[in-house]
């Protein structure tokens, strides 16, 4: 946004979209941010909501399903090292869905995002890796 209040907008893009963020629990006490088109400066804070929004609910893992983001911007990649933050802080572990889209993977690899995040093709794999973990080693390390 510029100091007169307009907005740059890039071409095909309506000046008002904002990324559409949803939360949606997911078996196992896992929840899903799941994040469809561009996550710019207009839009990278309803990340960080949606995010907080999530963890309140102290859940066992939270996934961040990106595989539906067309466009992510320094604000949104800003956004996702905030997320890290937030949930190492909680105790709970953070994985990517990138799912081979190169409008999240090339950003996260340029900047060497990439090797500090956990990031997965979907997220039934990750649903999937915890169900495949020892009850044990499932309790909320708060809990313990």
């Amino acid at each position: 946004m510029h100091v007169d209040g307009t907005s740059e907008v890039r071409p095909g893009r309506a000046p008002d979209e904002q990324p559409g963020i949803r939360v949606v629990p997911s078996p196992g006490g896992v929840a899903v941010v799941a994040v469809t088109g561009d996550v710019d400066l207009a839009g990278a804070g309803r990340l960080g909501a949606a995010v907080g929004q999530a963890l309140e609910a102290r859940p066992a893992a939270l996934v961040v399903d990106l595989s539906g983001v067309t466009f992510l911007d320094s604000s949104g990649l800003d956004q996702l090292v905030e997320a890290r933050r937030a949930c190492a802080v909680a105790v709970v572990a953070l994985h990517l869905v990138v799912a081979g889209n190169r409008a999240v993977a090339r950003p996260l690899e340029v900047t060497g995002l990439a090797a500090v995040f956990t990031v997965a093709d979907s997220v039934d794999s990750v649903t999937a890796t915890l169900d495949a973990t020892p009850a044990a080693d499932q309790d909320h390390p708060r809990d313990r």
